[in-house]
């Protein structure tokens, strides 16, 4: 999951210009965000201080790097709860819930390993057949600059540009806000290896639209509505130790006007063609 922006679903999924509902959501009516899900429990909050402490910089020196741990999803899920504690609305709290519930995102067992040519990505371990529900949404937004660099500056440099490459834009009750998947999803890569290859070296505003049929051949996912949730659908059957690839035209909106989001792309990651971070 630019996510996912490319600044990727994945390499940004940046991307998302109203979740429309299929991955292919060509003339789909757009994805509602305030639609909530449920879960219910409690978990004692972690020191985000002591966690991201933790978690060094020495990622960057590694070509090679390993997805996040669960607990660096947990720090990024208690980072996002600490940012948005004070404005809470209907979507942060489901969103919330099914963390404290312990609600996996994936329906399907998945590894995160490198994908050759995009970085790291996700890949299912089993035969998943055509229609089988793959995961669910859970991403977090930001609806100011404020909540956005406050976020970035609670989490260790490194996992901030992660986030920053995995982050897209999405309209949310009629306004743009930048959009995090604060699960595996964020790992996920695009359908299109020439999409892919160009993400790391592009500002979010400057990514360009491909062409659909360019783009839906190798995408083997789509979006659905049912249970009260998002959820992403095997389009066709997936085999043991295929990549998940969904189609980053569907989620990013190319016409946004956050110059903040665009700014803080160009702070973490601007010309990084270095190779060091592979997404």
């Amino acid at each position: 999951m630019l996510t996912f922006l490319f600044c990727v679903r994945r390499v940004t999924r940046a991307y998302h210009t109203q979740r429309i509902a299929v991955h292919f959501r060509c003339a789909q009516p757009s994805k509602l965000r305030d639609m909530t899900m449920a879960t219910t429990a409690t978990e004692e909050p972690i020191n985000l201080t002591k966690a991201a402490s933790s978690l060094t910089t020495s990622e960057a020196s590694q070509s090679v790097r390993p997805g996040p741990d669960e607990a660096t999803w947990k720090l990024i899920r208690e980072t996002y709860r600490k940012v948005k504690e004070d404005c809470l609305d209907d979507w942060d709290i489901a969103l919330l819930k099914a963390f404290d519930a312990g609600t996996s995102a994936f329906h399907v067992p998945i590894e995160v390993r490198q994908s050759p040519g995009k970085g790291r990505g996700v890949f299912v371990t089993q035969l998943i057949p055509k229609g089988t529900a793959i995961c669910e949404d859970q991403s977090g937004h930001f609806t100011t600059e404020s909540q956005w660099r406050e976020f970035l500056s609670l989490l260790p440099r490194d996992l901030a540009y992660d986030a920053v490459s995995w982050a897209y834009v999405e309209k949310y009750q009629g306004k743009s806000a930048v959009w995090l998947d604060l699960y595996e999803g964020s790992l996920m890569n695009h359908g299109s290896d020439n999409r892919s290859s160009m993400l790391s070296k592009l500002c979010a505003s400057c990514f360009k639209k491909s062409k659909k049929e360019d783009l839906s051949e190798e995408a083997n996912l789509e979006d659905l509505y049912h249970d009260g949730k998002w959820h992403m659908h095997a389009s066709r059957d997936i085999q043991p130790d295929e990549e998940l690839l969904c189609d980053y035209d569907n989620f990013h909106d190319y016409d946004h006007k956050l110059k903040w989001y665009d700014d803080t792309w160009e702070e973490y990651i601007g010309d990084d063609d270095s190779g060091i971070h592979d997404y």
